[in-house]
């Protein structure tokens, strides 16, 4: 659907952002992941870096 909306060709990357949950009784998997899909409107489009101090080693 998102391709219909922005263009296949506008597509740019994919962010899968994984977490853990605690065990839960239930017959389905249960989600342990979100996906988050880049698309631009064409071409010419602004990527602003961000950036985020490393974290202190234990």
């Amino acid at each position: 659907m998102m391709d219909e909306i922005f263009g296949y060709e506008n597509f740019r990357n994919e962010i899968v952002w994984r977490y853990r949950r605690w065990p839960a009784p239930s017959k389905d998997f249960q989600n342990m992941h979100d996906t988050i899909l880049r698309y631009t409107k064409g071409d010419k489009h602004i990527w602003n870096q961000l950036y985020e101090p490393k974290a202190l080693s234990t």
